[in-house]
């Protein structure tokens, strides 16, 4: 976000909320999954200076590859309507994973320890990140943990909103008290201020869930313009999650946490409209009429999720975008940590502007979803039925073609494994409507 650095320090306040039964610890003394952070980002332009209410909240943490993902919510922003959330990677200067040259973003190893010097904690260093960059320490027992957050995208607002997300933010967090420092550098802004250095100051870390997780969770995250109604189905025997639907405003995210060895898949509603006892109908992906799928999957067309979950013991797990049943909305499957090789599936695209007319699915003059060959034809050479389903005889088409350019990392027909199927051991998943491109 647009910011200057404005140098004022702030005391801690006590930790407040949590559930009855739980003592919450006074601070926070290590980075875990479902953490909380309350505080202001310090804000000053040529007009005025001010301080925006923020919480950060962690929803992924993978220590060993050095990496960790958020949610930023800024309040009382002048320029918008409503909080403003986007969401952040990060990498933590393990000396491993990342130095403390940031080698991107505009970032030039001078930026780095101009801004790096602003913590105190950092000084210590300094002799030997001149060197290297900070590869010859040792930082595990460093009481500090140095940290980059690069903000990805707006979650509840559009980027025409008046703020930018161009740079990425220093951060130092104390392992002693739970108090969170940064400094943001935009490196667009050094034309205007040479010493482009933005303070966050976030304070009060509150655990708001206070418990481990040790199976595997799945992030669902509406980044769409509208509001969107996620459809699940199980496979055989499996658990119904969440009875099988409900409803995401714009900006809002849902935590499923997974079974062991789950298997089913996970679509989009739209424009659906739902009485008091969850009955009516979706322009798209509609299940029966109802709000709660409870075992019924979606009608085509619908860009769909598919999984198959490991366990807690043998946690390798298979995942893919399939656009076989048609597409109605973009979405993407992306591993949170996992290491080497875990990819993202995805179709970010929207192919309802650019779907054949043949193929078109309309409510009133509005394009909502794109059919799937075998949906529009419904022949066995085109649904990989019959004589046709096998790899040898079960052939991509022209639509499966259009598909598949558009979409390179999606299904586009039945066959479509070899560049269309992920697996990965992470053990969190972030699935997004209307992933930011």
């Amino acid at each position: 976000m647009p910011v200057r650095v404005v140098e004022t320090s702030s005391a801690l306040s006590q930790p407040s909320g949590g559930t009855s039964g739980n003592t919450l610890p006074s601070v926070c003394t290590l980075l875990s999954v479902g953490q909380a952070f309350s505080g202001t980002q310090n804000v000053s332009s040529q007009q005025k200076d001010e301080a925006w209410r923020v919480n950060v909240r962690i929803q992924g943490c993978d220590l060993d590859n050095g990496y960790l993902c958020g949610t930023m919510e800024a309040l009382n922003v002048p320029m918008a309507d409503t909080p403003v959330v986007t969401f952040w990677e990060g990498e933590i200067v393990d000396t491993k994973n990342y130095t403390f040259f940031t080698g991107k973003w505009g970032a030039t190893s001078e930026d780095d320890i101009k801004h790096w010097t602003k913590f105190p904690s950092f000084s210590p260093l300094l002799s030997q990140v001149d060197v290297d960059g900070g590869k010859s320490l040792d930082l595990n027992n460093y009481p500090y943990i140095f940290m980059r957050w690069k903000e990805q995208y707006f979650v509840n607002v559009g980027t025409d909103c008046g703020l930018t997300i161009a740079g990425f933010y220093y951060v130092c967090f104390s392992s002693s008290d739970g108090s969170i420092n940064g400094f943001y550098y935009d490196p667009n802004s050094r034309a205007k201020m040479p010493i482009s250095s933005y303070l966050i100051h976030i304070l009060l870390c509150i655990f708001l869930f206070l418990f481990s997780i040790d199976g595997t969770q799945v992030i669902l995250v509406n980044n769409c313009k509208e509001s969107i109604w996620p459809g699940i189905l199980g496979g055989a025997g499996q658990t119904t999650l969440k009875e099988g639907g409900f409803h995401l405003s714009t900006g809002e995210q849902m935590v499923l946490d997974m079974p062991d060895k789950w298997s089913g898949r996970i679509w989009g509603r739209q424009n659906c409209h739902f009485d008091e006892n969850g009955k009516g109908k979706c322009d798209t992906g509609n299940c029966g009429g109802q709000l709660q799928c409870r075992g019924l999957g979606g009608e085509p067309p619908a860009t769909v999720v598919e999984m198959t979950l490991g366990s807690s013991t043998s946690p390798l797990h298979f995942y893919d975008v399939s656009l076989v049943d048609g597409f109605n909305l973009p979405v993407s499957m992306k591993p949170v940590g996992g290491g080497v090789g875990c990819g993202i599936a995805e179709c970010e695209a929207d192919l309802n502007i650019c779907c054949p007319s043949a193929l078109e699915v309309k409510s009133g003059d509005r394009v909502v979803g794109c059919k799937s060959a075998c949906l529009a034809i419904q022949s066995p050479k085109y649904c990989c039925t019959g004589q046709y389903a096998n790899p040898k005889t079960c052939k991509p088409t022209v639509f499966a073609n259009l598909f598949k350019a558009i979409c390179p990392k999606a299904y586009s027909y039945a066959f479509d494994d070899s560049s269309s199927l992920y697996t990965c051991r992470a053990p969190r998943y972030l699935v997004t409507f209307c992933p930011p491109k």
